[in-house]
């Protein structure tokens, strides 16, 4: 069956949307939890035996990424997302000083083992799967964050 767009027109519509990303995005800080690096002074320590008065130091390597985000900080008065005047099943409360940030598929790849989101002077946890979206396949991917109180 024939498509109504050509590849060109495909093409040219991702184009105007990663633009529009480009032009929206801004800087974020995707935080995963730390490398750890186990380092054995004594030559002669044996792991599986084990040697008496061998030393071993445990260090954690900071593992931290910047990526290109566009963020929208969710209105507070709503409590839900099903409109108050309809009686309707879906009532997911959201935490206060929620935030949804839309990410391209280089981000998503490192945000999706992240612990920790940080922009704005702030700090945020992801709490929701990701959900991937685009005009023809997943280019994009949307992540709903909570503050993390300090």
């Amino acid at each position: 069956m024939a498509s109504l767009l050509t590849a060109a027109d495909k093409t040219s519509l991702n184009e105007a949307m990663d633009s529009l990303h480009d032009t929206f995005a801004r800087d974020i800080q995707i935080i995963k939890e730390g490398k750890k690096t186990v380092a054995t002074t004594n030559s002669a320590f044996n792991s599986v035996y084990g040697t008496a008065g061998a030393t071993t130091s445990i260090s954690y390597v900071n593992q931290s990424g910047t990526y290109k985000a566009r963020v929208q900080y969710l209105r507070q008065e709503e409590d839900y997302f099903s409109d108050s005047q309809l009686d309707s099943q879906l009532k997911i409360k959201m935490p206060a000083g929620s935030v949804r940030i839309k990410v391209s598929g280089d981000a998503h790849s490192y945000l999706k083992d992240a612990k920790r989101v940080q922009f704005d002077s702030r700090r945020f946890t992801i709490f929701s799967d990701y959900r991937p979206h685009g005009l023809f396949d997943a280019r994009y991917y949307t992540y709903y964050l909570k503050p993390i109180d300090e």
